[in-house]
């Protein structure tokens, strides 16, 4: 494959592990291109297709992949997509001051001519380099799609090898605080949150392995994968904890990773995004998962890497 990139950097999730806000936070450098909306999931999405099918064939393919929905490059969900941004770019913003209207109507026309190109062109890796028009050899390119670290080896292969520069970034949060984070994510999207509360734990159990979210929470997969695909100088791994413990220092760690110098700080850096709202896990939920999270965070260890102490046994046990 030839490399399309000078410099790519990929997110390798966990969902509900910070990469909200970590994504938007490095986009403040002008030394980041990122697109509209964070997640593109383009290897994930790609991860059937082969060089000799015709792109009807291609876009076929675009089926659940690992108990994921792959609808993302589905030219209906693209233009849904475009149509939502469209609404939200033409709602009145006069009660802003003018600057910063200006600056907001500057970045909604670069915005406009970014959705017309994802939402018109024909998903391809060409496709897939348009989409960050000013990344360059100075300039990473920064896909934070979170589904990215569920790939397979030799897909995550195939994104490294898009780019000259390629380096990835994993953030691990407690096995247990991110499986009911994203539980109730997942409840919110279907409109079930309200009853979650209700929802007996050998349900929630049920669910969860059903839609894949325990697999999330498993850490050794990943790292792996990545390891032996970007080697330990050009992957890094960050902890939730870490990031709500000292979020400046978080950044300062990801810019000399990425070899750039500090954006502004300002506004986002102590601010999480993409916040799930509250609500306590029924006791019992957790027990169901301890065997399997503690051995995956032992082989977490083996790979080198320091797991809290916390995350080594269920919250709601005594």
């Amino acid at each position: 494959m030839s490399r399309r990139f000078h410099k790519l950097a990929i997110g390798l999730g966990a969902m509900k592990g910070a990469s909200t806000w970590l994504a938007y936070n490095l986009n403040r450098s002008d030394l980041v291109d990122m697109p509209p909306p964070k997640e593109l999931h383009y290897f994930h999405a790609t991860a059937r297709w082969r060089d000799d099918m015709t792109m009807k064939d291609k876009l076929r393919r675009l089926r659940p992949f690992r108990g994921w929905d792959g609808t993302y490059l589905a030219p209906e969900f693209r233009r849904e997509r475009q149509r939502t941004f469209l609404a939200r770019a033409a709602a009145p913003r006069k009660d802003l001051p003018e600057l910063r209207q200006q600056r907001i109507a500057r970045r909604m026309k670069e915005h406009r001519r970014w959705y017309e190109r994802y939402a018109d062109g024909a998903p391809s890796a060409d496709w897939y380099r348009s989409l960050f028009p000013r990344a360059n050899e100075h300039v990473w390119a920064l896909d934070f799609s979170n589904t990215y670290g569920m790939l397979r080896q030799r897909d995550m292969t195939r994104a490294r090898d898009m780019a000259e520069e390629a380096r990835a970034i994993c953030i691990m949060r407690n096995p247990y605080e991110r499986l009911w984070s994203h539980i109730r994510f997942q409840a919110r999207i279907d409109g079930t949150f309200d009853a979650l509360g209700a929802t007996p734990p050998a349900e929630l159990v049920r669910q969860a392995r059903r839609l894949g979210v325990d697999r999330h929470s498993m850490y050794f997969p990943r790292l792996k994968r990545a390891l032996d695909v970007f080697g330990p100088e050009r992957l890094l791994v960050l902890t939730f904890d870490d990031i709500a413990r000292d979020p400046g220092q978080v950044l300062d760690d990801v810019y000399r990773f990425l070899d750039i110098p500090p954006a502004d700080r300002k506004g986002r850096a102590s601010k999480l995004l993409n916040v799930t709202p509250s609500l306590g896990a029924p006791r019992g939920l957790f027990e169901e998962f301890e065997e399997i999270f503690a051995a995956d965070l032992r082989r977490v260890e083996s790979l080198g890497y320091e797991i809290p102490g916390s995350w080594l046994s269920a919250p709601d046990r005594p």
